[in-house]
């Protein structure tokens, strides 16, 4: 083989690499921009991660004021209940003691008019 083939097989060789080191840099530069594109993505979740966090972090704070205003008012009402329970209690205990204090009323109105009676 003379100069100018081998000089030809060179120059052929050197084209077909440039070519194949031009594909490659396409494919990097693709690579790069799925990387970027992925990256990006992961940007967005995250931030989306993070407004969803703030937010049920604001739901639960929310929810537990809610529920200490829940857990107050029934405590204000298991309180009337007791004073409801107390009161319904004294009041069966003076309707025992109704009948003997009718009783009562009827000899002291009795007496009440026999003393008045004989003063007047």
């Amino acid at each position: 083989m003379d100069n100018n083939e081998r000089f030809g097989q060179m120059e052929a060789m050197l084209a077909d690499l440039l070519r194949r080191m031009d594909r490659q840099a396409k494919q990097m530069d693709r690579q790069s921009e799925q990387i970027g594109d992925i990256v990006n993505i992961l940007k967005i979740s995250d931030a989306r991660q993070t407004r969803t966090e703030e937010r049920q972090e604001s739901m639960l704070s929310e929810l537990k004021q809610h529920g200490c205003f829940i857990e107050t008012m029934l405590q204000g009402q298991v309180k009337m209940l007791d004073l409801v329970s107390r009161n319904s209690g004294r009041t069966d205990e003076l309707e025992n003691r109704l009948p003997a204090l009718l009783t009562y009323e009827t000899r002291f109105q009795r007496l009440e008019d026999a003393v008045f009676n004989k003063a007047g």
